[in-house]
């Protein structure tokens, strides 16, 4: 297009001095964009104000500050008590599995059940086993072949004294009588193999009862079911772990005590040992305060140090792994009350 002092325009020059004026005037401030007033918007939903929730900065702080206060009251609690801190462990620990390699048909416990000694804990498929086992019962009770071998033996007998009658008249031939003592000589053998036979059939049941055993997880003393592996139709090799079970009354302490001080306090078997739990406060009047030498080794170790295994009885199941403080001597009057009896402390 040409304009009024000749100059030739396009229409691209025109858009572009609009854009580059429509850019300044709203960087300014001096433009805004149009809105169409006749079109009001549409209405929509009003959103309840939601409540502000707990900032997760704040409840790791809050989780650090008690988890502080806990390890500042137990150093607190320890310094107080002295003696050597270590932590508590089972004093049974077993893990339990098949002896042949298994398909696991029932878990009889759960975790965390209490078990006592001979429970079962655990299943293998044992249809097959239990089945040889009763038909090994009706064969050791079948009596037939012993009744049978006595009948026969009686048979004998009374033919052989028929003989010596007969022959004591001279009716009987030398021959025929031999025949018939040597029958009851064999019926004779033949009853103690049929009972011979009899108790092997008996003995036999035990062989298989053991067997059947094998398909069985029993617990070999009272204890707290820790773990289970596996569940009905997983197949298990040889002594692959299915349960394990853990005994913690009582619990035990393996602390390191330096040589010296193992000396010069005597300890051995059923030496008095004062024991600190590093427990919550609600509970800390179920933890025992004295428990009792069970081993000394005999061995040093690299720092100078000799194993002492103590023994502290747990009849209200706390458990393992706890923090613990051990002495071999009695501690400060405070610090013996809390050790024995907490609650006197409060």
């Amino acid at each position: 297009m040409h304009t009024a002092f000749g100059a030739v325009v396009t229409i691209s020059d025109v858009m572009l001095t609009f854009s580059a004026v429509v850019y300044l005037a709203l960087s300014a401030g001096l433009a805004q964009p149009a809105t169409a007033p006749d079109l009001p918007a549409a209405p929509g939903p009003t959103l309840a104000p939601t409540a502000p929730g707990p900032a997760p900065t704040a409840t790791r702080v809050s989780e650090a500050a008690l988890r502080a206060d806990a390890m500042d009251e137990w150093l607190t609690r320890s310094a107080a008590f002295g003696g050597h801190e270590w932590v508590t462990r089972p004093s049974r620990d077993a893990v339990i599995g098949f002896t042949i390699p298994m398909e696991i048909e029932k878990i009889e416990v759960v975790g965390g059940q209490v078990v006592k000694e001979g429970q079962i804990l655990a299943r293998g498929r044992e249809g097959e086993a239990v089945a040889s086992l009763e038909v090994q019962r009706v064969r050791a009770a079948n009596t037939g072949p012993v009744d049978n071998a006595l009948a026969a033996l009686e048979l004998a007998q009374i033919r052989l004294d028929a003989a010596e009658k007969a022959m004591r008249q001279d009716a009987f031939g030398q021959s025929e009588y031999e025949e018939r003592r040597v029958a009851v000589v064999s019926a004779r053998a033949a009853l103690v193999n049929a009972q011979a036979q009899t108790q092997e059939e008996i003995k036999r049941i035990k062989q298989l009862e053991e067997q059947v055993e094998r398909y069985r997880l029993r617990a070999r003393f009272d204890g707290i079911v820790e773990m289970i592996v596996g569940d009905a139709g997983t197949s298990v090799d040889i002594q692959q772990p299915v349960v394990r079970l853990v005994g913690i009354d009582p619990l035990w302490i393996d602390v390191p005590v330096p040589t010296a001080e193992t000396l010069s306090a005597n300890l051995q078997l059923g030496s008095p040992a004062w024991v600190l739990l590093d427990v919550p406060e609600p509970v800390r009047s179920k933890a025992a305060g004295q428990g009792r030498v069970l081993y000394v080794s005999p061995v040093v170790d690299a720092s100078g140090a000799r194993r002492v295994r103590v023994e502290l009885p747990n009849p209200n199941l706390l458990p393992a792994g706890t923090r613990a403080r051990v002495r071999f001597s009695p501690p400060a009057a405070p610090a013996a009350s809390t050790a024995a009896n907490p609650e006197s402390s409060r």
